[in-house]
């Protein structure tokens, strides 16, 4: 807020809405940011009066927006065109599966909460839990068909407790057994 404001001049905020509950301070922060402040809202969300962001910047420079340039375009690269599902199954391989990671280390990794990487899944119908268990299933039968690991390797790679459990996962996946595949 305070860079905006260096960088536009007084900002005269028509309201901000903030995820969470009021805290006990509520009038307090009310009027040192001098605008209502609603709450409970699913994501950040700063109210400006119409033209505020067309004010020229007080600082710009043609090295500054080559430097913004340049960050958008990285961050709309890595965005365009991938779903929620394809960028988490990437950040889950990155990461790798031994032990499991979280979903809190693949939101970290993709720069997000854990709450806006949630909100993604669900939009397609998806959870954490399922798109990691598919994860491992595609990396398990990688494994074993593509790679011809042993199936001792492959389970502990994966990070299962026992060859039994492995097993089990796989015959629940495919209807098979490690050998058959």
């Amino acid at each position: 807020m305070v860079g905006l404001r260096v960088m536009t001049g007084p900002l005269d905020p028509i309201e901000l809405l903030l995820p969470g509950p009021a805290p006990a301070s509520r009038a307090l922060l009310e009027k040192a940011f001098g605008a209502p402040i609603r709450y409970g809202a699913d994501q950040f969300e700063l109210r400006l009066p119409p033209g505020t962001l067309d004010r020229p910047l007080r600082f710009a420079s043609a090295s500054t927006l080559a430097i913004f340039v340049a960050a958008a375009e990285r961050e709309l690269a890595k965005r365009k065109g991938r779903r929620a599902v394809d960028r988490v199954r990437a950040a889950i391989l990155s990461i790798g599966l031994e032990p499991r990671p979280t979903a809190q280390e693949v939101a970290g990794s993709l720069e997000t909460t854990v709450r806006t990487l949630q909100r993604s899944l669900a939009d397609e119908s998806l959870t954490f839990s399922a798109v990691l268990g598919d994860t491992i299933h595609e990396a398990a039968v990688g494994m074993i068909r593509e790679q011809g690991l042993p199936v001792a390797d492959v389970y502990r790679r994966l990070g299962f407790s026992s060859r039994n459990a492995f097993r089990r996962a796989i015959r629940r996946w495919t209807g098979k057994t490690p050998e058959e595949l």
